[in-house]
């Protein structure tokens, strides 16, 4: 037993690998780019965002500004008229979605927008496609 709780010591850690899935509705072209990347380099896209969890988001640094959690305001994000938008999901452990949403509000934005904003800014990273190249 866990001193903590009453649940048995090694429930705690399995529910911590549990996957939970994460929708990020993305433009169709980002989309299609995140799928090809995913299918050249044979990386699971909750792989590749937990690699990037790990690098960039100290486990150890819970500061959080009040000032900013309360200044960060609750809303829908609204897309542009037009744009074609589909759904990704982000398969990821309990422990990665918790340090995911620390750093999302240490940033004081969405989850959402931070690993829409991270995709955007990081997939072109993994692979140059021919349309790239074209560019």
């Amino acid at each position: 037993m866990n001193a903590n709780n009453n649940q048995p010591a090694g429930r705690q850690e399995r529910d911590m690998e549990a996957k939970v899935s994460i929708g990020v509705p993305m433009p169709a072209s980002l989309y299609e780019k995140i799928k090809l990347d995913t299918a050249l380099t044979r990386k699971p896209v909750g792989d590749m965002v937990a690699e990037w969890i790990e690098q960039n988001v100290d486990p150890g640094d819970f500061n959080v500004d009040l000032e900013t959690v309360m200044g960060t305001p609750i809303y829908r994000e609204k897309v542009e008229p037009g744009v074609p938008m589909k759904m990704l999901t982000v398969p990821l452990t309990r422990r990665d979605a918790a340090l995911l949403r620390m750093e999302a509000m240490r940033q004081a934005v969405s989850v959402r927008a931070l690993l829409r904003n991270w995709f955007q800014e990081n997939i072109r990273a993994w692979s140059v496609t021919p349309i790239d190249e074209a560019v």
